[in-house]
């Protein structure tokens, strides 16, 4: 209860306050810019006591604005407030203009003047003139217009002049840069009012119509002939280990394009065309031919180097073209590895895999840089389940007829004494009864001579054994000597019947007795030979040619004493005739 009280006396004290306040006030709201020539709208807005009647003047800036006036004279608030539209039109002219409300009086409440302020915004978007290079284009009068440029100007600044100085914005102008022919450029002007207005310009520039070249440059040799740009034809020489060349083209003119400009190109043996393609400004062309010889450096062999298999047997030589291989049952393909004489060589093998049993025909194709071709040819007979190569081809035993031979087939050279043969008889027998044998050199045997027995497997691996021959000489020695002994004492008969005149006829001839003194005899004779031997001169002759292959004295005759028909060979005693430079027996020489 003493609550409600307190609520009451409050009240009552505030009631003369609400009575008694004062809240007259006008408001006046409108827009910041405006068109020129259009209506602004604005609102009027009024407070204060429900009741209360108002009155005021608008005042417009007559530069700007047309006069306005309110609609109603004496303005009446409706619960304290009233809003009155009020429509005000601009002038043609562009600038900040006010717009005042003076002279208000709300029940009986004189309130301060109110002034807003509206930009009238221009609305002019037009151009007086357009510049080049800042000098006017003559003639200039609509928005399209098209201008022919006098000079080959290639980048010119485009300007504009504005037809007032208002704050209009022009687009499209600056540095632009001009093609040969025609140009379209477009210059869009917006005015304040944002209206706007575009002017389209064609310029015109001549093309360049020149497709020389200034010259051309090379990274290496030397153009022939020297360059001029009326010749179209060149010719580079290389040597051969150029393998690369970069070709420009130097230009007349910027606007030119050149295609078929090269670099790091690679080289060809031989000749290498370059073409060098001049386009001008306006559409023409031209061509200069550069002509690139590099020196020969190919080579054509289309030989291989090497030729190896994972399985069988070959004994590769370069220029056999074909060969025989053997391989097991178990083996259906062949890895072959070929190496060929030239490194850029391109090899192609066909026929090893899939391998049939039977015959099966494998190639090697080589081509040499040069396009030149071989072809080498692998016969390969895969065996039948069970079969074996035959790949040994070692001999198991060799036995000579008549001499006591020890062999063994680890051993690949021997050394055989032997007497007088020019034969020997072999018997031969191999480890492995599918392999054979070949025997070469078993013919004249001589001093030196070596005998070649070569084994070969059935795959074709082959095993060499040599056996180098020793001619016997002790029955030849013998018989030199003896020839030797009969010759010292003919010479001896001759000295001591030299001055009988008479000649001497003996078929046969008496050697007494041998001593060690005796010429030559000493080295050659055995030392039993002490006992007188007569021996006729055929046959010594005969016994002498079956060791000396070379020519001697069919027959030995003493005759008269001739000093100007025989001579005495004084290393061996012979007498040989006058006019003889070599002796037969022993080789000397004379003057």
């Amino acid at each position: 209860m003493k609550n409600k009280i307190q609520l009451l006396l409050f009240s009552i004290l505030l009631f003369p306050l609400f009575v008694y306040a004062s809240n007259e006030s006008v408001s006046f709201n409108c827009p910041k810019e405006a068109k020129m020539d259009t209506t602004v709208s604005c609102t009027l807005v009024v407070t204060g006591t429900s009741g209360d009647t108002a009155s005021m003047q608008i005042v417009p800036s007559d530069s700007y604005f047309n006069t306005a006036t309110i609609t109603e004279d004496d303005i009446e608030l409706v619960n304290g407030r009233k809003e009155i539209p009020i429509s005000i039109t601009t002038k043609s002219k562009a600038g900040n203009g006010n717009i005042s409300i003076t002279n208000i009086n709300i029940g009986g409440t004189s309130i301060n003047n109110v002034t807003k302020s509206i930009k009238v915004l221009n609305n002019v978007s037009s151009l007086s003139n357009i510049t080049i290079d800042n000098s006017s284009i003559p003639g200039f009068s609509s928005t399209s217009y098209t201008y022919t440029l006098e000079s080959d100007k290639k980048e010119i600044e485009l300007g504009v002049q504005k037809t007032s100085s208002s704050d209009s914005i022009v687009t499209g102008a600056g540095k632009k840069t001009l093609n040969c022919g025609s140009n379209k450029f477009s210059l869009v002007v917006v005015a304040e009012d944002k209206s706007t207005s575009t002017y389209n310009l064609n310029i015109n520039r001549t093309c360049n119509s020149d497709t020389t070249l200034k010259g051309i440059s090379i990274s290496t040799g030397t153009l022939t002939p020297t360059f001029s740009s009326s010749k179209t034809s060149y010719t580079v020489n290389v040597s051969k280990d150029i393998d690369k060349i970069t070709i420009k083209a130097i230009k007349n003119d910027d606007t030119q394009k050149v295609e078929g400009e090269v670099s790091d190109k690679e080289l060809d043996y031989g000749e290498n065309k370059i073409t060098l393609k001049v386009i001008s400004e306006d559409g023409k062309t031209s061509s200069y031919t550069v002509t690139v010889k590099r020196a020969e450096g190919r080579n054509k062999s289309a030989y291989l180097k090497a030729l190896k298999l994972d399985e069988g047997k070959i004994t590769f030589n370069k220029k056999k073209l074909e060969y025989d291989v053997r391989v097991l049952y178990e083996v259906t393909s062949l890895k072959i590895t070929a190496t060929p004489e030239a490194t850029k060589a391109k090899v192609e093998i066909d026929g090893n895999t899939n391998l049939e049993v039977g015959k099966n025909k494998v190639t090697i194709k080589v081509t040499s840089e040069l396009g030149e071709e071989k072809t080498y040819i692998l016969h390969v007979t895969r065996l039948k389940q069970g079969e074996t190569l035959g790949d040994n081809p070692n001999i198991k035993s060799i036995k000579i007829k008549g001499y006591k031979f020890k062999f063994n087939s680890d051993r690949s050279n021997y050394t055989l004494k032997i007497k007088n043969d020019k034969k020997l008889d072999f018997d031969i027998e191999m480890e492995e009864n599918t392999s054979k044998f070949t025997i070469t050199g078993n013919k004249n045997l001589k001093d030196g001579s070596v005998i070649k027995i070569t084994g070969e497997s059935e795959d074709g691996t082959e095993r060499v054994y040599k056996i180098e021959i020793e001619k016997d000489f002790s029955l030849l020695l013998l018989i030199i000597g003896a020839v030797s002994i009969l010759v010292a004492g003919i010479l001896i008969f001759i000295i001591i019947k030299k001055d009988k005149g008479p000649k001497v006829k003996k078929d046969k001839v008496k050697i007494s007795k041998i001593e060690e003194e005796d010429l030559l005899t000493r080295e050659a004779l055995d030392t039993d030979l002490e006992k007188t031997k007569v021996m006729d001169t055929k046959e010594i002759q005969r016994e002498f040619e079956m060791y000396n292959p070379e020519p001697i004295v069919k027959e030995v005759k003493i005759e008269e004493e001739k000093k100007d028909t025989t001579k005495v060979c004084t290393l061996c005693g012979h007498i040989i005739p006058e006019s003889t430079k070599v002796c037969p027996y022993c080789k000397k020489k004379f003057d």
